[in-house]
């Protein structure tokens, strides 16, 4: 992929005055998978080709300690589906940067491509990449109330 991507956060002083706090490495950044109450999440992620040799009971185990890692065990529901569905309590906004990636919902699949924009909220899905390179998403998410 090149170089890694890093994000550059701004603050505030006492008196309001923008400043850079810092340029951070994206990718050491510890994160969680929710924003806290009231907040938001900038996120670029990686997806990863899906390889079909890998046995079902593996994906499973990686994914549950991705989503453990992510602080988010309780985003995830029923996996029967697939072992990466889950659902947050946010609405995310998601455009595909590079690659192809495939959006898996209860209903139905949609094959995106880069430029393609998901507005999520707060449904079951999972992200798919059937392809042979790995896909680059960026989105927001934010902080909402559960849709039941």
């Amino acid at each position: 992929m090149g170089r890694r991507p890093r994000s550059a956060p701004t603050g505030q002083r006492i008196r309001p005055r923008s400043i850079n706090t810092g340029s951070v490495d994206a990718g050491q950044q510890v994160s969680t998978l929710e924003p806290v109450p009231g907040g938001s999440i900038f996120r670029i992620g990686v997806i990863p080709p899906e390889d079909p040799n890998v046995p079902l009971a593996e994906r499973e185990r990686q994914m549950a300690k991705m989503f453990e890692q992510m602080n988010a065990t309780h985003c995830r529901g029923n996996t029967s589906q697939h072992p990466g569905m889950h659902k947050t309590r946010t609405i995310d906004y998601v455009v595909l940067v590079s690659g192809k990636v495939t959006l898996m919902l209860n209903e139905g699949e949609v094959d995106l491509e880069p430029g393609d924009v998901v507005v999520q909220r707060g449904t079951d899905h999972a992200w798919l990449n059937k392809g042979k390179e790995p896909a680059v998403i960026a989105g927001v998410l934010i902080d909402a109330k559960e849709v039941r």
